[in-house]
């Protein structure tokens, strides 16, 4: 059997709507990873997902139908059914999507409290949830994170300027999904 499951759905505009795939299609797809016994479920998410009145929140959830509430919905069932199952999840939160070539690691920021975000290649996106899914240690499970490139860094609202859960980019995401906490301890979050 499959030993992880990469959740990188979204819905399309005019033609699904973000309840029917950021909310219930993540759910379904963790009652099957509980069901089925497979150990990982990595789930890319947004940046902005808890801040619906930031800038970007208002447009994606304007434009989106609501799409970040969905997601934050479904993020939310999606931990209380594999909560005790035996199966990990690892939340990533992308800031703007790219298409342009991956940067490296180096290049990158995680940042855990969604209070930051920035623009980040695809291709990044993509290296990070491989190294979540195949980690020998299974360094990301139980966290949720935000993901940017650290050049293009920003708070999501005025007096987001810094974070104390920022984890600077490494030679290897495995390393930074090592250094970031599991959610029950990301607490004194604005």
């Amino acid at each position: 059997g499959a030993a992880a499951v990469v959740f990188a759905a979204a819905y399309s505009r005019g033609k699904t709507l973000p309840r029917d795939v950021d909310n219930a299609g993540l759910v379904k797809t963790a009652e099957v990873v509980r069901d089925q016994g497979i150990g990982r479920l990595i789930v890319v998410s947004s940046a902005a997902a808890t801040r619906p009145y930031a800038p970007v929140g208002l447009l994606l959830n304007t434009i989106g139908s609501g799409v970040l509430f969905e997601k934050l919905q479904g993020e939310s069932e999606m931990r209380g059914i594999l909560n005790g199952s035996g199966s990990t999840y690892t939340i990533v939160r992308p800031g703007g999507l790219r298409a342009d070539p991956a940067s490296g690691p180096e290049k990158l920021e995680f940042n855990q409290g969604d209070t930051l975000v920035g623009g980040v290649n695809r291709a990044d996106v993509a290296a990070v949830c491989a190294e979540a899914a195949l980690d020998p240690e299974n360094r990301g499970a139980g966290k949720t994170f935000e993901m940017y490139e650290a050049k293009s860094r920003s708070g999501l609202l005025p007096w987001y300027g810094g974070s104390k859960y920022v984890v600077a980019g490494r030679r290897d995401c495995g390393a930074m999904l090592g250094e970031l906490l599991p959610d029950k301890d990301v607490t004194d979050v604005p």
